[in-house]
């Protein structure tokens, strides 16, 4: 039998163990230009007001609540050791494989999910450059485009977008397949973000697209997207009982802020802006940096609580031990 006094020096130990694995080391990023921090150069490097908040993308803001000063692009061409690999514009391999893409820019398909998370960082791309270690963050923030994509397709649209649910099925499928190979190749914590409803975005209803239907439409797809995105949670931690996958409702968050804009710090969000008293840059989608800041502080607070919930399961798991 073991000694209650070694029980108790073992949940020390893996409290204290799981806590210094929550104070994250490193941070290496997948998706498009809401997570680019300079892949693209598609971020502006000044803003025309004085702000509070670092024009920064939200995950260089988590990585700054976590000091680590060594977050940056990870390059293009060659392997500049950084470890941000979004690229502006970007989708997944399922749309990018129907040649689907921003005007005639075709070289944003070759650098979809599949191609940041295989290709690059598990391929050749950085095999000389610095690997990350088991406390490194992953995060994965990407669909947005597919959908606005596939939203915008002639045969969508003539099809009054039917399809366009079971397509959103298809790009979650796709990310899963992406999380799955980071799983397979040994790493340890991956923080997958839904979508939020991109049919409240400004810069999307100003398109007036089929008018309410085809927003609608979009809306759906959000959802059949992060419906799909909790399945493949399941399906994953299933499949790979060492994985740290944890979900941050940006749906849900976004929201709540779209609901009640003033309790969150924010005059407008109706229409694109470019002050802190705005939601959305003057493109209408993109965050300003205040509400960069907010979405850095929602997935910080959120790996907070989550650390602190396992480590108080590794208590219970250890009390129990005979």
């Amino acid at each position: 039998m073991i000694s209650r006094t070694f029980i108790l020096i073992a949940a020390c130990f893996l409290i204290c163990f799981h806590a210094g694995a929550g104070q994250y080391t490193e941070i290496v990023a997948f998706g498009d230009s809401t997570s680019d921090v300079g892949n693209s150069f598609s971020i502006p490097d000044k803003i025309p007001y004085p702000s509070a908040y670092p024009l920064q993308a939200w995950v260089k803001q988590l990585a700054t609540m976590y000091k680590i000063a060594t977050f940056k692009a990870s390059g293009n061409g060659t392997f500049a050791v950084g470890s941000d690999y979004a690229y502006s514009g970007t989708s997944t391999k399922y749309t990018s494989d129907k040649g689907w893409t921003w005007g005639d820019n075709k070289f944003i398909l070759k650098r979809n999910l599949t191609d940041q998370i295989s290709d690059r960082y598990l391929g050749p791309f950085n095999k000389d450059g610095a690997k990350t270690g088991p406390e490194a963050l992953h995060t994965v923030w990407t669909g947005l485009n597919d959908l606005v994509l596939a939203y915008n397709d002639k045969k969508q649209i003539k099809e009054k977008w039917s399809g366009l649910d079971q397509m959103s099925v298809e790009v979650a499928r796709s990310v899963e397949g992406q999380i799955q190979a980071l799983a397979t190749a040994g790493v340890k914590n991956i923080l997958w973000l839904n979508l939020p409803d991109p049919s409240k975005f400004p810069g999307i209803v100003s398109q007036k697209l089929a008018g309410g239907s085809g927003l609608k439409a979009l809306s759906d797809s959000s959802l059949a997207f992060n419906k799909e995105m909790d399945a493949a949670i399941d399906r994953l931690k299933k499949a790979n009982p060492g994985l740290n996958l944890i979900k941050l409702d940006v749906a849900k968050r976004l929201g709540e802020i779209l609901e009640n804009p003033t309790a969150h710090g924010f005059k407008n969000v109706k229409s694109g802006g470019f002050t802190d008293g705005d939601l959305f840059f003057f493109d209408g989608i993109h965050l300003t940096p205040h509400g960069n800041h907010l979405l850095a502080k929602f997935a910080y607070d959120t790996l907070q609580k989550q650390d602190g919930q396992e480590a108080n399961r590794q208590l219970s798991l250890s009390k129990g031990e005979k």
